[in-house]
């Protein structure tokens, strides 16, 4: 099962340094408009048959991040199912990241 997490909570885990993935999960053309430093893209329909891209254990925290949380949530139970634990999902995604005034890249 995945967790949900504000936008807040994701702002104050990269202002710590935590260690995480962060994947994007939205379409080549949203992300190359504007996406979080250091994300990685794998739209979220094609999750399943590139997770390997991400490069982690099953165990490693990886947050996922979509438009507006609904992509994400698909991302999120696609990693689950394929036995990653520890599975954040961004609630309101970068939309709502933006509207808070956060950084994006561009």
């Amino acid at each position: 099962m995945y967790k949900n997490i504000t936008v807040k909570e994701l702002k104050e885990k990269i202002d710590k340094r935590e260690k995480f993935i962060l994947l994007g999960v939205r379409t080549d053309m949203e992300y190359f408009d504007f996406h979080l430093k250091n994300s990685i893209l794998i739209p979220h329909y094609v999750v399943e048959e590139r997770h390997e891209e991400l490069k982690a254990d099953k165990d490693d925290e990886i947050v996922v991040i979509c438009r507006i949380g609904n992509r994400s949530v698909i991302a999120a139970e696609s990693l689950v199912n394929l036995g990653y634990k520890n599975i954040l999902n961004v609630i309101g995604g970068i939309i709502e990241w933006k509207s808070e005034g956060y950084p994006v890249e561009e």
